[in-house]
């Protein structure tokens, strides 16, 4: 398991020094800075969208819709049919391969969902969407570390009413305690706040992959925050937000909530 072992100073600036390069952050070791200029663009509320680097033809958004149009109606093999069409035409778009892993997922053929997944993996290795988590409980079955079937359980949580998610996510939690991801989703269920803190604690002991350490991490952060911890919530987050090991996902998520709490507090 990551440990939380780097120190970041708050520095304070004089009032010369511009707006945008102002310095929130700097690391005590590497001597890394985060400065505003960093955070803009990441202040309140916002939905992070994987984009690729490249241009997607128009043929291959048109294969790939009709592939996910496919799926949403049960018809898998036609799905998979379009979705290897739009990958043909722009193989290095990952969108198409991850929704084929999606869809053998569906089809109940675990192994090369994996291998798909994996293959999302090495195009975006700074994550898309949920591949991480994926990987992490798809190997963890392989491996004999999970139960046959748990990501897919786990996937059907989404789908869940939040009296019966509750019960599966705390049923999951003290069958699998080992499992990360179930842990994370403690921090989702209504009036839970009381057990919140130790459900992060117990997930971050579980080797998380890294999309769900970074929630768990930036949740910990929002507590320690509330409880009065200002100083070591903003080092969490500065800590995310320049670790060149974070997921893009993480990165982008610590800084808007390290700008909204800078904003709150200035």
């Amino acid at each position: 398991m990551r440990k939380l072992g780097i120190i970041f100073l708050l520095l304070s600036i004089c009032s010369s020094t511009s707006l945008a390069n102002e310095v929130v952050f700097k690391h005590s070791t590497t001597g890394k800075i985060l400065t505003k200029k960093d955070l803009q663009g990441f202040s309140g509320t916002g939905s992070w969208e994987i984009v690729s680097e490249n241009t997607v033809s128009k043929l291959a958004m048109e294969h790939h819709q009709k592939g996910r149009a496919f799926g949403q109606q049960g018809e898998y093999e036609k799905s998979l049919e379009f979705l290897v069409k739009a990958s043909i035409v722009d193989p290095k778009w990952a969108y198409p391969i991850y929704d084929m892993a999606y869809t053998n997922m569906l089809m109940n053929n675990f192994d090369r969902a994996l291998e798909l997944y994996q293959k999302v993996n090495k195009m975006e290795p700074r994550g898309f969407f949920t591949t991480k988590t994926a990987i992490y409980t798809l190997q963890g079955e392989q491996d004999g570390i999970f139960p046959k079937g748990l990501y897919m359980a786990y996937l059907s949580l989404e789908w869940m009413k939040a009296d019966k998610k509750a019960k599966s996510v705390f049923n999951l939690v003290t069958k699998i305690p080992n499992f990360a991801p179930a842990w994370k989703e403690i921090i989702s269920l209504p009036d839970q706040d009381e057990i919140v803190l130790p459900a992060i604690e117990n997930g971050l002991k579980a080797d998380p992959d890294k999309e769900t350490y970074g929630i768990l991490m930036i949740n910990k952060a929002l507590i320690l925050h509330r409880k009065s911890k200002r100083q070591e919530a903003l080092n969490i987050l500065g800590q995310l937000a320049l670790d060149k090991e974070s997921s893009l996902a993480t990165e982008k998520m610590a800084k808007q909530t390290l700008s909204h709490l800078l904003e709150t507090n200035s």
